[in-house]
């Protein structure tokens, strides 16, 4: 069974999900909320570098943020 973790960027975001990827969880997910937290492709970047195998992705509180 895979686990993931949402979380909002931040600019530590990387050690909460490098510590979960430790514990097992296979998935995390960056909140991307423009204004309201970091940019979220930013804090993956950094969480890439940081960890080793787990998934990253982004993800949307509302559907019409980053729609075109």
């Amino acid at each position: 069974m895979d686990f993931g973790i949402a979380l909002p960027a931040a600019a530590d975001s990387w050690t909460i999900v490098k510590r979960a990827e430790e514990l097992g969880f296979t998935h995390a997910w960056f909140y991307d909320t423009q204004m309201l937290t970091a940019d979220c492709f930013v804090a993956m970047a950094a969480t890439a570098v940081n960890t080793r195998g787990i998934r990253l992705g982004s993800r949307n509180r509302s559907g019409r943020v980053r729609a075109c």
